[in-house]
């Protein structure tokens, strides 16, 4: 993949431009009035359609640069202003002229980086006052990040499915506030390799992870394959269905348009935890079908919980409507509405009870299964569901209390679908089976049992394990209050 975006952002204002050639492409800009786009900076001159395919090789000491008396080395750091246009407020000053907004109109410029505002007749003629300092300086990365240890240059991944397809507009907003170098659209790049394969190096690292806490689990499980000398902690805002992890780590339940910076500053001065990660195989032990020989075995990165039976078959139910109808499923409210419909639905379908087909070990010792047991569900952390603790708070001396780093499961047990709806209305308690370190199922069914790990669901059939056991650990951004 070839990468243009290293290198200093250019400071682009829309401006009404006289006859001339784009500097990109080399095309004449035609149009009357805000033609396309020049850099405050260099004055390079773009079209519109050229501004996503411009390298950032913005140059202060261009013969064109518009900033004057102004010595730096070629070795020094300096940013630039990222103009929005915008509405003004009209009891604003512009920085440059030093003018009140009211007076001259309220249209004009507001930095996404620095929140200084400027008219539109200003950005052209700011000489000196076009470097900015950026809010959130210490978060942005450049090639002299390294050399200040306060500095914690931030890498994003962006799902930009989640969340109400608000996934675009959270790109263009976090490379305006800080770099598009430093913005990751998991569509566009494959996945999360390239951009942590890219910053494996950078000193001080932390990862911001926009998505539901399937994508968490997405970026975590190439974190072990990059070759990170130390772990990079990892924070999260929540635009999934259930955001049980970034809840868990104070989060929250989902993103509502808060404002990017305030959530920045969280980022930036919140501390790590260790977070234990575990590993979980499943396995067919007898395959009959040429496919269950090829698929006999699998194995998947595990963050917050596996569940086999009832309420795995509502995700998996799930799943399967999302996938055949996307245009249903537009924002997290509207998601968790069809997950508690398809909830409801299996209060008709399902047959199997876990006493006659299921055996539970944990830590090799068989745990008994009590009757009318329908669903088994195994947590890393706390919340489920969309944030139900199904674990419990109520103190109990034959149970450990529940940690995210003592290398311990909690195993509870679901009774039907009535049991199910109280539990997640937290009008009942589930039933707690065991904690432990590895935990061991086997079952034997003719009818498939739906399992998922992370909210990815399957299905097993015939006599087959699920095994979980830890894998390692790695620091999770707990979110500090900040103001």
């Amino acid at each position: 993949m070839e990468d243009h975006r290293s290198g200093i952002a250019h400071s682009f204002f829309m401006d009404n431009l006289l006859p001339c050639t784009c500097d990109h492409c080399g095309d004449f800009i035609w149009g009357l009035s805000k033609q396309g786009f020049t850099c405050s900076v260099c004055s390079m001159t773009i079209h519109k359609r050229c501004i996503s395919d411009v390298s950032n090789n913005c140059d202060i000491s261009s013969p064109n640069a518009r900033i004057e008396k102004v010595h730096t080395h070629k070795d020094d750091e300096y940013f630039v202003h990222h103009w929005n246009e915008a509405d003004l407020s009209i009891s604003g000053i512009c920085f440059i002229c030093d003018g009140s907004i009211f007076f001259d109109g309220v249209i004009g410029y507001e930095c996404a980086r620095c929140a200084k505002l400027a008219h539109y007749k200003c950005i052209g003629n700011s000489g000196n006052k076009m470097i900015c300092n950026p809010i959130h300086k210490n978060l942005i990365f450049t090639d002299r990040s390294s050399d200040d240890p306060n500095r914690s240059p931030l890498l994003i991944f962006v799902n930009p499915r989640s969340g109400g397809n608000m996934g675009l507009k959270l790109c263009q907003e976090f490379a305006d506030i800080l770099s598009q170098e430093q913005v990751f659209n998991l569509d566009e790049c494959g996945g999360p390799e390239y951009g942590l394969q890219k910053f494996k190096d950078v000193k001080g690292l932390r990862i911001l992870v926009c998505g539901g806490d399937g994508t968490v689990g997405w970026v975590i499980s190439y974190i072990t394959k990059i070759g990170f000398d130390e772990y990079p902690p990892i924070a999260i805002l929540p635009l999934g269905t259930g955001n049980d992890l970034a809840n868990t780590l104070g989060w929250g339940k989902g993103y509502n348009d808060e404002s990017l910076s305030m959530w920045l500053a969280q980022v930036e001065h919140s501390k790590p935890e260790q977070f234990d990660v575990w590993n979980t195989t499943t396995e067919t032990l007898e395959p009959h079908t040429e496919q269950e020989k090829a698929e006999s075995t699998s194995e998947f990165t595990m963050i917050n919980y596996t569940s086999l039976g009832l309420d795995a078959q509502v995700v998996l139910d799930f799943h399967k409507f999302r996938e055949q109808m996307p245009e249903l499923h537009f924002g997290q409210w509207i998601n968790r509405f069809w997950y508690a419909a398809w909830g409801g639905r299996t209060f008709f379908q399902w047959p199997e009870k876990f006493d006659k087909i299921l055996q539970l070990f944990v830590d090799d010792i068989q745990i008994d299964i009590p009757p009318h047991v329908d669903g088994i569900i195994i947590l890393n952390v706390p919340l489920y569901a969309g944030g139900v603790n199904f674990w419990g708070y109520d103190e109990d001396s034959e149970f450990d209390k529940p940690c995210l780093y003592d290398k311990k499961l909690e195993i509870v047990a679901i009774q039907g679908s009535l049991h199910l709806a109280g539990v997640t209305s937290e009008l009942m308690n589930a039933l707690r089976l065991a904690q432990g370190n590895e935990i061991r199922m086997v079952f034997d069914s003719d009818t498939p049992i739906p399992f998922h790990v992370d909210g990815e669901p399957m299905l097993r059939s015939g006599r087959s394990t699920i095994t979980i056991q830890h894998s390692y650990q790695l620091p999770m951004l707990v979110k500090t209050l900040y103001h």
